[in-house]
C-alpha cells in the first residue's frame, strides 16, 4: 500500500452535493471526505465531467474545484482559492478581516465605498480563504472593517 502524501487531515463525511459545470448543468454526488485543501466525491460517471467546476456543499457555501484523479465511480478535487478581487475599483475599499492564525488583516473579495455599508451587509456567515495560513475562515459583517482609503 502506497504511503500518503496529504497536507490535510481528511475528514469522513457523507453528504448529497451539487456539481455545476460551467455550461449551467448539475450533477449530483456524494461528498465522502473532506480536508483544508481537497475532497473526495463519488459521483455515477467520472469521466463526464470537466476539469473544473463549481462544488456546491450547500446553498450558500460553493466552492471551484480542479479535479485531481478519477476511478471508475469517485473523483478527487483539489479546492481552489477564490478568485481575487479585481485591481482598486475607483472609490471602493476592501472588505477586511482579522485572520484568527496570523492576526493578518485578509481580504474577503468584497469591495464598499464607506463603512456604513457594512452595516447594510446580511448578518449571514461567509467564508474567506486566508493567503497566509491557506485555512477557509467563516466571518459576519461584525467580524469586518473596511480598509483605510487609498492616497494617491
Amino acid at each position: 500500500m502506497k504511503p500518503e502524501n496529504r497536507k490535510f487531515t481528511r475528514r469522513s463525511i457523507d453528504l448529497v452535493v451539487q456539481i455545476e459545470t460551467d455550461d449551467g448543468s448539475t450533477v449530483s454526488g456524494t461528498l465522502l471526505d473532506l480536508s483544508q485543501g481537497g475532497a473526495r466525491l463519488k459521483v455515477s460517471n467520472p469521466d463526464s465531467l470537466p476539469e473544473q467546476f463549481m462544488l456546491k456543499l450547500s446553498d450558500k457555501l460553493h466552492r471551484r474545484s480542479r479535479i485531481a484523479w478519477r476511478s471508475a465511480d469517485e473523483i478527487g478535487v483539489e479546492l481552489l482559492s477564490a478568485p481575487q478581487a479585481p485591481a482598486d475599483i475607483e472609490g471602493k475599499r476592501s472588505v477586511l478581516i482579522k485572520c484568527p492564525r496570523t492576526g493578518r488583516n485578509i481580504s474577503t473579495g468584497i469591495r464598499l465605498t464607506v463603512a456604513d455599508d457594512l452595516s447594510k451587509l446580511s448578518n449571514a456567515r461567509r467564508f474567506t480563504q486566508c493567503p497566509s495560513c491557506k485555512v477557509v475562515h467563516g466571518w459576519t459583517p461584525s467580524d469586518a472593517s473596511l480598509a483605510p482609503a487609498s492616497r494617491i
